[in-house]
C-alpha cells in the first residue's frame, strides 16, 4: 500500500471518528423542512440533564401544532414522514407519522386554539381519521368505573397502570395500592390526623417518628418499593413547630420555628444536617439566595420553583415540569404549554372544585369530593374513591412510578 492510499484511509478514518463523536455528544439541532406545499415542519432536538427529546412544530394553513417525542431516533434529522389531516369549517386536526411508522397523538386546532384529542373526541367526528391509524384503540380512552376492587374502605377502579403506585395516608400508616396488590406500611403507634410533614421523594417517603412528647427525635425513611423502613435519629431534637420549605435536588428542607434552624434531609444517604440558622439562612426560587431567618418564623415559607418570567397567558395556578408549564385559569380550564413555545397553550380539560393537584410523569392527579382522578393523553380516569377524603384531603395521597 503506497503512502497516498494510507493518507486517504487515515483522512477517512478521522472523518468517521469526528462524525461518530459528533453524533454521540450532540445535544441540539434545529432544522426546518417541507413535506409538501401545505405542510412545513420545524424540528428541534434537545438534550439536557432532564430531557432527551424532539420538539416538533407542524404548520398547515398558518395553523401551528406542537408535539414532543422522546429520542428513539439516535439524533437523526427529519423524523416526520407524513401528516394526515381532518378538516371541517373552523376545525383542523392532524396526526403525524414518523420515520419508524409510529404515530403521534391527534391534535386539533379549533378557531386558532390547540386542543388535545381527548378533549374533543366526543365533540368532533374523527372516526374516518382514527380508522386509518394503525393500532389505534378506542378502549384506551375508556374510563372504567364499573370494574372495581375494594381495600378496606377504599374503592379502587380498574384504571391503574402496571407501574403506578398510589400511597394513601391513613393517619398512622400508608396504604400502598397497585394494580396487582395492596399493602400497609406503618409509621406511628397512634393516629396523626393532619399529614403536614409526610412527603414522597422518588420512591422514599420521609416522615417524622411521632411520639406523645412535644418534640421529634427521629425521622423515618420508608422505601415504598421494598417496604423497608429506616430510622434517622437526630442529635438535636426538633420542636413540633416545624414545617416543610420544599425539595431541591431530591433533598428535603424543613424549618424549626421554635429554634430558628433549617435542616436538610437527604433520604438517599439517610442523613440530616443543619443548613441554616438565625445567623445565616437560604431561600430557593430557582437559585439559592440569602434570606432573613425571621421571615421563616413569621410565616410558613415555601420554596418557589416556577421560573420568574412574564407569561403571555393568565392563570389561577401554575405548575412546572422539565418540559412544560401546566396551568388552569379562572374558568377552571386546564392547559399545558411548552417552555419553548409559550404562545401556544394546549387545552386539556375543564373541571371545577378541584383540590390537591399534583403532576407526576406529566400526568395530572387531582381530587374532586371523595375521588382521586388522573388525566393523561387518554383523558380523565377514576383512580380510587374513599368517603374519608371528603373530610380530610390535604396531602392525603402520593404517586410513584417504578
Amino acid at each position: 500500500m503506497n503512502k497516498k492510499i494510507k493518507y486517504i484511509l487515515i483522512i477517512i478514518l478521522i472523518i468517521f471518528i469526528i462524525f461518530f463523536l459528533h453524533r454521540i455528544f450532540k445535544t441540539h439541532h434545529k432544522i426546518s423542512y417541507n413535506l409538501n406545499k401545505k405542510t412545513s415542519i420545524t424540528e428541534e432536538y434537545i438534550k439536557n440533564k432532564d430531557n432527551n427529546y424532539y420538539l416538533l412544530s407542524i404548520k398547515i394553513k398558518n395553523k401551528e401544532f406542537l408535539y414532543d417525542i422522546d429520542n428513539k431516533f439516535h439524533k437523526k434529522k427529519r423524523i416526520v414522514k407524513q401528516v394526515k389531516t381532518y378538516e371541517k369549517d373552523n376545525t383542523l386536526c392532524i396526526y403525524p407519522i414518523l420515520i419508524d411508522n409510529s404515530v403521534l397523538d391527534i391534535e386539533c386546532n379549533i378557531d386558532n386554539k390547540l386542543y388535545s384529542y381527548a378533549s374533543v373526541k366526543d365533540k368532533v367526528d374523527l372516526k374516518k381519521l382514527t380508522k386509518s391509524i394503525k393500532n389505534y384503540s378506542e378502549k384506551n380512552y375508556k374510563n372504567d368505573t364499573k370494574t372495581t376492587k375494594k381495600y378496606n374502605d377504599i374503592t379502587i377502579y380498574n384504571n391503574l397502570e402496571k407501574e403506578e403506585n398510589i400511597l394513601v395516608y391513613n393517619y398512622k400508616e400508608l396504604i400502598k395500592i397497585k394494580s396487582t396488590s395492596d399493602e400497609v406500611i406503618k409509621f406511628s403507634d397512634f393516629d396523626i390526623y393532619n399529614n403536614n410533614m409526610g412527603i414522597l421523594i422518588n420512591n422514599l417517603y420521609v416522615v417524622p417518628k411521632y411520639s406523645k412528647k412535644p418534640e421529634i427525635s427521629s425521622y423515618y425513611i420508608i422505601d415504598i418499593i421494598k417496604n423497608k423502613k429506616h430510622e434517622i435519629k437526630l442529635k438535636n431534637k426538633l420542636s413540633t413547630s416545624i414545617y416543610i420549605n420544599g425539595v431541591v435536588d431530591d433533598k428535603l428542607y424543613i424549618f424549626d420555628k421554635s429554634n430558628i434552624i433549617q435542616y436538610v434531609i437527604d433520604p438517599k444517604t439517610k442523613k440530616i444536617k443543619k443548613s441554616g440558622d438565625k445567623t445565616s439562612i437560604k431561600y430557593y426560587d430557582g437559585k439559592w439566595i440569602d434570606y432573613n431567618p425571621y421571615e421563616y418564623v413569621k410565616k410558613e415559607l415555601k420554596f418557589n420553583y416556577i421560573e420568574e418570567k412574564k407569561m403571555p397567558f393568565e392563570y389561577k395556578q401554575i405548575y412546572q415540569t422539565s418540559k412544560y408549564y401546566y396551568y388552569y385559569d379562572k374558568y377552571n380550564n386546564f392547559y399545558k404549554v411548552y417552555k419553548n413555545n409559550l404562545k401556544n397553550p394546549i387545552f386539556l380539560f375543564n373541571h371545577s372544585d378541584i383540590k390537591e393537584i399534583s403532576i407526576i410523569n406529566d400526568k395530572i392527579y387531582f381530587l374532586i369530593e371523595d375521588t382521586l382522578y388522573r388525566y393523561d393523553e387518554y383523558g380523565i380516569k377514576n383512580i380510587l374513591k374513599r368517603k374519608e377524603i371528603n373530610y380530610n384531603s390535604k396531602n392525603i395521597y402520593s404517586v410513584y412510578f417504578e
